[in-house]
């Protein structure tokens, strides 16, 4: 089960578990090997179904396993 990251956490969420969210939170298929705690990208919707050959009731896939992560966002 994946919970969306807060760009507030962006930064330390690799050293510092984020707060889970609760008002959002999806299953996304994983072959990575990801683990539970573990920061991962996803990708939604029918590009998460390109990997496979076949038809797949999948609505998310793992895409990354982050070490770490560097976010600043751009000034107005």
């Amino acid at each position: 089960m994946c919970n969306p990251l807060d760009a507030a956490h962006f930064n330390t969420a690799c050293d510092t578990p984020p707060p889970l969210s609760d008002q959002f939170s999806l299953v996304a298929y994983d072959d990575l090997g990801a683990g539970e705690g573990d920061i991962v990208g996803i990708v939604e919707g029918a590009e998460a179904t390109a990997p496979f050959d076949f038809d797949i009731p999948i609505d998310a896939i793992t895409v990354a396993v982050f070490d770490s992560l560097n976010y600043e966002p751009s000034l107005p």
